[in-house]
């Protein structure tokens, strides 16, 4: 195709895009007759879907679970759901593909951190390493951002404090703290069991609270029952106003350069009866639209917003680090439009099968 004829095509694409935008944005779109289309997502972005609905007018109910349950309650109920967020795309593809869903749009990067209470042991030493992994890691440092990392592990390990983590069955951010440590472990000791262990042995001392989704330790960390959350979305950790150390690329899984690295870690969890292995990748946050489900328009509006200028502005300033274009995974004959009329635009791009 000549240069030309593609700015054309694409100046069409965009301008019956904006067209439909207006329709929305404006009011016009009432909610789909029977109420407002329910929308599954993983607990620690329902804040990300609940701006994106108030601000491009796309009107949804949300129920927020942890992402592997969420996809477990989908499967249970597949016709009631408009739209599914989840912080792993392996939860869409081994749980949900082909059967209840064939594609997925990533949609934006994160990254895990380690937040901390106020009250917790050595607080004011966590927080100062935390400028230093920041500081070093700006200025190209690697080493000494790992340096003050492992001794932000020793501290979590040796102080005696509480330890929140998810439960790794019902939430991958339970099984990416696994991940977190086994990464950390393989790079400071050479053994992937050396911080799980450490958990493990906090675990048989009543020093962990297991929750089924990570958005429920907050409260906890906030009030300083629990002294450190061991692992937790940046962006979580930024909306919810937690302190927090940051991890360096190679152990965040926020940085798609290490994904190489990040495969070294693996968690069997079960799912439905069965047992599944999940290898260690970057973040994705990844959204699908279940085949059959009942307000494909409204969805496909909604996921529309978030991959446009103001979605990833949106999301950039909640701390989630937005992909431009978005990508596309899976059957792109099953896009509904309007996202299909975007496709292999600025706004998407086709990535292949997963």
């Amino acid at each position: 195709m000549k240069r030309g004829r593609a700015a054309t095509v694409l100046l069409l694409v965009l301008v019956s895009v904006a067209s439909a935008w207006a329709g929305y944005a404006g009011g016009s779109m009432a909610p789909p007759a029977g109420g407002k289309p329910l929308v599954l997502v993983a607990s620690l972005y329902a804040p990300l879907l609940q701006a994106a609905s108030s601000q491009s007018g796309v009107q949804v109910a949300l129920q927020a679970e942890g992402s592997v349950a969420a996809a477990r309650q989908l499967t249970l109920a597949p016709g009631r759901y408009s739209m599914f967020l989840s912080v792993d795309p392996y939860v869409i593809t081994s749980l949900l593909f082909p059967k209840y869903a064939t594609w997925y749009v990533a949609v934006a990067l994160d990254s895990m951190v380690i937040a901390y209470s106020a009250s917790a042991p050595h607080a004011a030493e966590l927080k100062l390493l935390g400028q230093q992994i920041s500081s070093d890691d700006a200025a190209g440092d690697y080493g000494g951002a790992l340096n003050a990392t492992r001794a932000a592990l020793g501290i979590v390990f040796s102080s005696n404090g509480t330890i929140g983590t998810s439960n790794p069955n019902t939430d991958p951010e339970g099984y990416r703290a696994l991940m977190v440590l086994q990464l950390a472990g393989m790079l400071f000791h050479g053994s992937a069991s050396h911080y799980t262990a450490l958990l493990q042995d906090a675990n048989l001392t009543g020093r962990v609270t297991e929750v089924d989704a990570g958005s429920q330790l907050f409260g906890y960390v906030q009030s300083g029952q629990v002294d450190y959350d061991l692992a937790v979305y940046e962006s979580a950790a930024r909306s919810a106003g937690l302190s927090y150390i940051p991890l360096p690329p190679q152990l965040s899984l926020g940085d798609p350069a290490f994904y190489s690295y990040y495969s070294q870690a693996s968690v069997s969890i079960g799912a439905g009866g069965s047992a599944f292995v999940v290898r260690g990748a970057p973040i994705l946050v990844s959204i699908t639209i279940p085949a059959g489900a009942p307000d494909q328009g409204a969805a496909s509006q909604l996921l529309l917003y978030l991959v446009s200028p103001q979605g990833r502005s949106l999301m950039d300033g909640m701390g989630i680090r937005p992909l431009a274009p978005a990508v596309l995974y899976g059957n792109e004959s099953g896009l509904p439009p309007p996202l299909s009329y975007v496709l292999n635009s600025t706004l998407l791009r086709y990535g292949g099968e997963p």
